[in-house]
């Protein structure tokens, strides 16, 4: 595939990866909203960047491996779920 149909989905035009690249911008959004209004704190955990939050190791000097591990198992399972949909596809040749 072209590289340069692949950045134009990328950044708002329709296909697979606007989505993701949609969800990963409202995240981030969303979860920066909560960081400054103290409402709703737990729904912090449904973002990734809760997890991956580097002012945390910056601050700390230590890494959270326990919120690694969790954005790890998270990535597995997406992967995971994503190549069972694919082999289910029927892809003429």
């Amino acid at each position: 595939m072209n590289l340069r149909i692949e950045a134009c989905e990328v950044f708002g035009f329709p296909g697979p990866n606007s989505a993701g690249a949609g969800y990963l911008l409202f995240s981030f959004i969303f979860d920066k909203a909560l960081n400054i209004v103290d409402v709703a704190q737990w729904l912090a955990w449904l973002t990734p960047f809760h997890y991956a939050d580097p002012t945390k190791v910056f601050s700390t000097g230590a890494i959270n491996w326990a919120d690694n591990c969790i954005l790890i198992a998270s990535v597995i399972v997406i992967l995971l779920g994503t190549l069972a949909l694919f082999l289910r596809k029927d892809i003429a040749s």
